[in-house]
């Protein structure tokens, strides 16, 4: 009797261990299910949406863009797809920080300038291909440390002869 009760044992333990074995290299491995939270965007950060604001203000600014294209779209849904949390400033309020901007920059080449002890401001008149006439000043100078700085002071259009009193008027 308790040979055949070990022997019942040990058929049920194989038994047991085959379907182990069997459960696990028979049936493929199921996909782990998408959490819901892989779908909704996250809310922006402060840093990040002053990131993006200042990425913005550097696209229009350094790559000559309308400020209207906030209103493009193409850009809107461009923007989108980065990040969908982002909400995109109106043109009003995008001009107002190229502006704050602009001032900002300004006010830190003055204090810059300020701090060279050799500074030379040179003029240059030149002529645009549709034919307008400009004249750009500029600033050069060496810093402390021996590094050269430029700044472009101002760049204006020039409705009269490129003459030397009419650069001087301007």
């Amino acid at each position: 009797m308790e040979k055949e009760r070990q022997s019942a044992d040990s058929k049920v333990k194989a038994t047991c261990f085959d379907l182990k074995r069997s459960s696990t290299s028979d049936i493929a491995p199921r996909a782990k299910q998408a959490a819901v939270s892989t779908f909704l965007q996250k809310p922006v950060s402060q840093s990040q949406l002053k990131s993006m604001n200042d990425g913005l203000m550097f696209l229009v600014a350094n790559d000559m863009q309308r400020v209207s294209i906030v209103e493009d779209r193409g850009f809107i849904e461009y923007s989108k797809r980065l990040n969908g949390s982002y909400c995109l400033p109106s043109r009003k309020t995008l001009s107002k920080w190229i502006g704050d901007k602009a001032k900002q920059v300004k006010a830190d080449v003055m204090e810059c300038m300020k701090t060279l002890n050799n500074l030379s401001v040179t003029g240059d008149m030149w002529t645009s291909r549709a034919t307008e006439g400009y004249l750009t000043v500029t600033a050069h100078g060496m810093s402390d440390e021996f590094q050269l700085v430029n700044f472009v002071l101002d760049t204006v259009c020039m409705h009269i002869a490129h003459t030397g009193d009419n650069q001087a008027d301007v």
